[in-house]
């Protein structure tokens, strides 16, 4: 071979080797905590197909919350369950995914995620901006989804489960979260 012609062929070599090289983009499932049941407190979810995972400085309030308390006297199922996870790393566009349920006593199950009322429970995603406007999604009556709770250990205070939802704003728009995860520690 000359070594023009030499020249040429490992030149076109190294094209197609470094055109294979491509980094194969990441899925956002993989970008999730794993679905564990031991009070690792861990959060993640999709929103719109983006991963939302608490992070940002918790001086204004913390990222990752989960609480179990009996708060309406009177009645057995007083009991309001609330988890909380915002992702504050972009102050200009702050996340926050959460759902409740008021008036009800949790165990391991499926539970409806629809309009939060008494005896029920709802899903919600608020959107914070720089110009201080907010966009507020909710579950409600026809637009829902589920949580399965798979783990509620009270003795070591433990709510461990997966989660979806779709919900609206007071504009029609809809927002999906999808493939959520959590293993928290609650509080009382």
């Amino acid at each position: 071979m000359k070594p023009q012609s030499l020249l040429i062929y490992f030149l076109v070599l190294t094209v197609l080797t470094a055109s294979m090289c491509k980094k194969k983009p990441v899925d956002p499932i993989d970008q999730l905590p794993p679905e564990t049941q031991t009070g690792a407190n861990t959060f993640g979810c999709l929103v719109n197909g983006e991963v939302l995972i608490p992070k940002g400085s918790s001086l204004s309030g913390p990222n990752l919350a989960c609480i179990y308390q009996y708060l309406i006297t009177g009645t057995p199922a007083g009991y309001t369950f609330a988890l909380g996870a915002t992702d504050k790393k972009d102050p200009c566009n702050i996340k926050t995914v959460g759902f409740g349920f008021d008036s009800v006593v949790m165990k391991r199950g499926i539970y409806l995620l629809r309009l939060r009322k008494n005896g029920q429970g709802g899903g919600a995603v608020r959107m914070g901006m720089c110009n201080m406007t907010s966009n507020n999604f909710d579950t409600n009556e026809s637009i829902t989804g589920e949580l399965n709770l798979k783990n509620f250990d009270e003795a070591n205070q433990v709510a461990s489960g997966t989660f979806w939802f779709n919900a609206i704003n007071s504009n029609g728009d809809t927002i999906k979260v999808t493939n959520g995860r959590f293993d928290m520690h609650y509080t009382r």
